[in-house]
């Protein structure tokens, strides 16, 4: 069979995409595993008349809007609650409040502005995760602690901030201008926890007659080993009827569960005119 054509540089193998979501006045968070293919779809009405002694008038179209869909199986209810419109309002339980839990090491070569997870274990012996409703306490934060030992001040070398892709819910981020060690980023730093609260059980409560539907962002984004992108970004979404889907499956099928979620992205007419629906993008070279 001879070839056709030889244009192959925008070829790209399937590699599946990172989810992000955004609710208003928050920051994109990536909601993780998703199974299957993610899509988006343009769609619109198209208008066109046929005049009594011109023929057919140009075609115009009207009301464009882009439909998507993905299927979730990493089950945060958080991150559901986010696409979820405004639809669900969680409600936290607290458990007893624990003093064991363990310290924890941030390895040398950490980085300035960058957001390290707060891993909080229920002790030594039980490795599993607390999550927190409130900001954390910490007794101490040390760098260098075997030696130099230099104790570090919240707010002014280090924060600790609000951020959805930690199971705690927190990061700690550091800012080594502020240190008096020098090259603090070659030093380990210790964290240590004082008694804290953890969250028991998140309730996520729906149901009333009449309700305001609150938009949310979204971006589909790919990204290769040189860290170059491709991706699209909806700027106004909002769940469609039916997208919420509980699905719990048998034994036998030996499968993650998963949540199949479609929505619809319409115009934010607060941006600039011809940019208000989407964006799509891509990095020269992406693959």
């Amino acid at each position: 069979m001879p070839i056709q054509t030889t244009l192959r540089d925008y070829m790209k193998i399937a590699d599946g995409t990172k989810i992000q979501v955004k609710i208003s006045g928050g920051s994109y968070t990536d909601i993780g595993v998703v199974t299957g293919d993610t899509n988006a779809t343009l769609e619109y009405d198209e208008f066109q008349e046929e005049s009594a002694n011109a023929g057919k008038s140009n075609l115009y179209v009207k009301n464009p809007t882009i439909s998507g869909a993905f299927t979730l199986q990493n089950l945060n209810h958080e991150n559901i609650a986010n696409l979820a419109s405004g639809l669900m309002t969680q409600v936290d339980t607290a458990a007893s409040a624990n003093s064991s839990i363990p310290n924890q090491t941030i390895s040398a070569s950490w980085s300035d502005n960058t957001a390290y997870e707060l891993v909080m274990e229920t002790s030594a012996t039980d490795d599993t995760k607390l999550k927190m409703s409130v900001k954390p306490t910490l007794t101490s934060v040390t760098l260098d602690p075997g030696d130099t030992a230099e104790a570090l001040v919240e707010d002014t070398e280090y924060l600790i901030i609000e951020d959805a892709e930690s199971y705690s819910g927190y990061s700690i981020v550091f800012m080594s201008d502020n240190m008096t060690l020098e090259d603090p980023t070659d030093y380990t730093i210790q964290i240590v926890y004082g008694e804290n609260t953890p969250v028991a059980r998140s309730t996520f409560h729906v149901g009333t007659s009449v309700q305001q539907l609150a938009p949310f962002s979204i971006k589909m984004v790919h990204e290769d080993s040189d860290e170059l992108e491709y991706g699209i970004e909806i700027y106004e979404c909002y769940t469609l009827s039916g997208s919420i889907q509980y699905m719990f499956k048998s034994a036998a099928e030996s499968a993650f569960n998963e949540m199949p979620f479609s929505f619809r992205g319409v115009l934010d007419t607060d941006l600039t005119n011809g940019r208000q629906l989407y964006n799509y993008w891509e990095d020269t070279g992406a693959e």
